[in-house]
């Protein structure tokens, strides 16, 4: 269940099942396949799948559900430095894709929104080839752009409360 809020709001369970889900679960399951995969003399391929918020700055009131998807991405691409000799290993982090939560009708994101076929398509044709993608070009657009404005905001409020602390 995805959760917004302040971190001190959420329980132990809401926690311990974010951990569980995106940390320990992944590690588990990709320790298993590594190792199986290493052994055999195939090419393989592992794609982890987190979302487009897991950039460097942090995101306000999403900090455990962005937290556990962060670790997802920098461990996938920790794991694809050390296994692309053998594992072709890829982080994907789409945007807004058809699904329960989205198809909901107070979202409204036609623009960017895609099919889970279109979100499968783009990793597997970028499986090989990079260690991250975030889905069609309109997801790496909008990223892109999210992550621009969103830091210009941050920087715009440091920048007027380093003006008010100054003029006090």
């Amino acid at each position: 269940k995805f959760s917004i809020g302040c971190f001190h709001n959420y329980s132990h369970k809401i926690l311990s099942s974010f951990i569980n889900t995106n940390v320990s679960a992944t590690m588990k399951i990709s320790h298993l396949f590594v190792k199986r995969f290493r052994e055999r003399n195939l090419k393989s391929a592992i794609i982890y799948i987190t979302t487009f918020d897991t950039g460097s700055d942090p995101v306000p009131f999403t900090s455990i559900y962005s937290g556990t998807k962060n670790f997802i991405d920098f461990f996938g691409r920790a794991l694809h430095q050390e296994y692309k000799d053998k594992i072709d290993i890829l982080v994907m982090r789409p945007f807004v894709f058809e699904s329960r939560f989205t198809n909901r009708n107070d979202y409204n994101y036609h623009w960017t929104t895609i099919t889970p076929d279109q979100v499968a398509y783009s990793g597997l044709k970028n499986l090989g080839y990079t260690d991250v993608v975030y889905g069609e070009f309109k997801h790496t657009f909008a990223s892109l752009m999210i992550e621009r404005i969103w830091k210009q905001l941050v920087d715009f409020k440091k920048v007027k409360e380093g003006f008010l602390i100054q003029r006090s």
